[in-house]
């Protein structure tokens, strides 16, 4: 005749233990309760004319029983057990970058697990090592599929930490995706394109080794071209500033200026363009995070949309708001950064390979925003 009612809150999921609390189910989830307890998380009682109590320790509990707070005599009964910075903290994604796969994320995943015990980190798994270097806009198809199953099963939002050419995959879906993304961090990714050989990676890929000892002047030349940009991701975001080659750039290459919203793509349609606009101002916080440490982002001024000038010879950069791609809102970064939903760090001697795991980095630029 009873109906009493246990539930246990792990993460974001209420499981119910028992519909009919019996005797053997009470005792095994007072069980449970004080092995919790003893891990040192706050626990409550709540029954159907109070509100949540909290119970701090073993002697609490066993007082609180003592005086039949809680017992199998008492009617609607809930005995709950409740972690409010796991309920409150979202589901972190976390996208690797170039010839890496979602295992290299694990250390990270582990840190966040420290600090923000019981969230929800998930490795997303898509292109793997050597197939990262597949082109980008079939990447791109992959991501934003598993991305949005993970927003339908998570409607409260979510959040993305992405790293290297996993943010312009994150920044591609951001784009493309009617979303429910609450913060997207880019740890080092050539967002706003890249203009350099990165140290051994043309290695790796056959297409890309006749290139090996060409200057990046040269290498824009092959790499501009159908041929390319439908082999390789590299050359998806291959951004070369001169005035010469700007031309080409617009004409061929197949990602950065396309999602980006650059209208002098041949690419370019105004529809697509104003639906991306929409989705990227969805967003909540872009956090973009970059330093002069990084040996191959280059410039690295481009993790946080900055690049070089039309003369790449005199090093003169552009930083973000002096971009046509900001000043004319191409996608919609200018209205973000007036609402004060941009924040950029620069942060010094940091190689590309340890932004993901380096704790300064992280406790400075991330776990602020894993809310």
């Amino acid at each position: 005749s009873s109906s009493k009612r246990c539930f246990f809150y792990r993460t974001d999921l209420l499981v119910d233990i028992c519909e009919s609390l019996s005797k053997e189910n009470f005792y095994e989830a007072l069980k449970r309760l004080l092995i919790l307890v003893g891990k040192g998380w706050p626990v409550g009682i709540q029954n159907s004319a109070t509100r949540i109590k909290p119970l701090g320790s073993f002697m609490s509990i066993k007082m609180m029983l003592q005086r039949k707070l809680i017992g199998l005599q008492l009617y609607s009964v809930m005995l709950v057990i409740f972690l409010p910075w796991v309920e409150a903290y979202k589901t972190v994604v976390l996208v690797h970058g170039l010839n890496c796969g979602a295992d290299s994320f694990e250390d990270t995943k582990q840190k966040i697990l420290d600090v923000h015990p019981g969230t929800n980190v998930i490795l997303l798994k898509y292109f793997e090592n050597l197939r990262t270097l597949d082109p980008l806009p079939g990447q791109l198809d992959l991501v934003v599929s598993e991305l949005d199953k993970i927003m339908k099963k998570h409607p409260d939002g979510i959040h993305l930490l992405c790293h290297s050419q996993g943010g312009l995959m994150c920044l591609g879906a951001v784009l493309n995706l009617n979303h429910t993304i609450e913060t997207f961090i880019s740890l080092s990714g050539p967002l706003f394109g890249q203009y350099g050989v990165p140290a051994g990676v043309f290695d790796e890929v056959p297409i890309m080794k006749p290139l090996l000892n060409l200057s990046r002047e040269l290498v824009s030349i092959p790499i501009y071209s159908d041929l390319f940009q439908g082999a390789v991701s590299i050359a998806n975001y291959w951004k070369d500033p001169r005035d010469s080659m700007i031309e080409a750039y617009e004409y061929y290459s197949n990602y950065v200026p396309v999602i980006l919203n650059d209208p002098r793509s041949r690419y370019y349609n105004q529809k697509d363009a104003a639906i991306r606009k929409e989705n990227f101002l969805r967003l909540k916080n872009l956090v973009l995070v970059g330093g002069p440490g990084d040996e191959i982002i280059t410039p690295w001024q481009s993790a946080l949309f900055g690049f070089y000038g039309n003369d790449p010879f005199s090093e003169t950069m552009l930083n973000m708001t002096e971009t046509k791609m900001y000043q004319d809102d191409w996608f919609g970064l200018k209205t973000q950064n007036d609402q004060g939903r941009v924040t950029s760090y620069v942060i010094p001697g940091i190689d590309h390979d340890s932004w993901p795991g380096s704790d300064f980095v992280l406790k400075l630029a991330v776990y602020p925003w894993l809310t």
